[in-house]
């Protein structure tokens, strides 16, 4: 269990919620950015759900607030010779991901997920650094994970298809979105893609490249090999 204490003021219980929201500070109303952004909690908070971690909240006004992540248990490095090592993840040992995303600690938080899985992840923010460390690294990704929104009005369908015409192969690819936005659905879902939505859960974004590898049709309700 990794905590954070402090002494502070306190947060009002029905206000708790607000503290995980984007650039949201309870106790700064104008929002004097000298005093932070008020990115904190809301990056612990993705961070905590891509990993698949449990994350909780306590609070009392005048006494201060408790911040607490729930970690897995490690093996010790007395027992770690001895212990026996786990069992690959179907098809993720050793594959090479491309992962495409502008937002860093995503990008990071998600990269990490993978390397815990035993792939090799090449991460870039935009299609063109992507094709720049494809051609410096001299690899070909088994699969591509991309966001849907990039910067400068790039979209994750555009970085997977220069990725594509560039390596000219149809490299399976999945899509990642936290927008709700119909139209840009209904744009991901006509890509052909899989899609799969933030905060993303370990376990449907697990079965989700391993589908995409495998070639099973997006609409396919086929169940992940095993």
């Amino acid at each position: 269990m990794l905590q954070v204490w402090d002494s502070g003021i306190g947060i009002p219980e029905g206000r708790i919620p607000e503290v995980f929201e984007e650039f949201r500070q309870i106790d700064n109303p104008h929002r004097d950015r000298s005093r932070g952004l008020g990115l904190g909690l809301a990056i612990v908070r993705r961070l905590c759900s891509l990993l698949g971690l449990p994350l909780s909240l306590r609070s009392r006004l005048g006494r201060g607030t408790l911040v607490s992540v729930l970690l897995p248990h490690a093996t010790s490095p007395s027992n770690a010779v001895a212990a026996s090592s786990p069992p690959p993840i179907w098809q993720m040992q050793g594959r090479v991901v491309l992962l495409i995303d502008d937002e860093r600690d995503v990008l990071q938080a998600t990269a990490l997920l993978l390397g815990q899985w035993g792939c090799a992840v090449l991460t870039a923010d935009s299609g063109a650094q992507a094709l720049a460390l494809l051609r410096r690294e001299g690899l070909v990704p088994d699969v591509i994970l991309s966001d849907l929104r990039l910067r400068d009005d790039e979209t994750g369908i555009d970085a997977i298809a220069a990725v594509r015409a560039v390596l000219r192969q149809p490299v399976p690819a999945v899509l990642l979105t936290g927008d709700t936005a119909p139209e840009r659905i209904r744009l991901a879902r006509e890509s052909g893609y899989r899609l799969l939505h933030k905060p993303l859960q370990p376990a449907r974004l697990r079965a989700a490249l391993q589908r995409a590898m495998a070639g099973i049709p997006v609409n396919s309700g086929a169940a992940s090999p095993s």
